[in-house]
């Protein structure tokens, strides 16, 4: 032996930086399509934020801010329609039985402009639904 790694022939070269990875790979999921979180973006947010970040100006402060209220208002109504979806209920069911009663069914019934007291805070029931999708939509 040389000392040379071979290449073992059920891996392919990643670039040129010595990394290998197998040919072949099993994907596991719950059978949702993975453009399923495209819900959970804020183009316009994340673009306003470059801006703000950017400029350092007030105006594209005042434009980041404009569009992060927006994109939290549509988040919300996202995570309330995905918490009623009776498919995604079952998967996270299947998966994290009390999630669908602590995360879930609380979000449902304060609707996606609910207030925000303590528990919904502590809870941050659109991030954890958004946490949920990912995992249902992509496990």
């Amino acid at each position: 032996m040389d000392g040379v790694a071979r290449p073992v022939d059920h891996t392919v070269a990643l670039g040129e930086g010595g990394w290998r990875v197998w040919r072949w790979a099993l994907v596991r999921a719950a059978g949702f399509p993975a453009d399923g979180l495209r819900r959970f973006s804020a183009d316009s947010a994340a673009t306003a934020a470059d801006a703000y970040l950017d400029s350092g100006a007030e105006s594209d402060r005042a434009a980041f801010d404009s569009a992060f209220d927006a994109a939290i208002a549509r988040l919300s109504g996202s995570a309330f329609d995905l918490a009623g979806e009776p498919l995604f209920r079952e998967a996270v069911t299947w998966q994290n039985p009390i999630a669908a009663q602590t995360m879930l069914d609380p979000l449902r019934a304060t609707g996606p402009a609910g207030r925000r007291n303590s528990s919904r805070r502590r809870l941050g029931s659109s991030h954890v639904i958004n946490s949920l999708a990912q995992t249902s939509l992509c496990a």
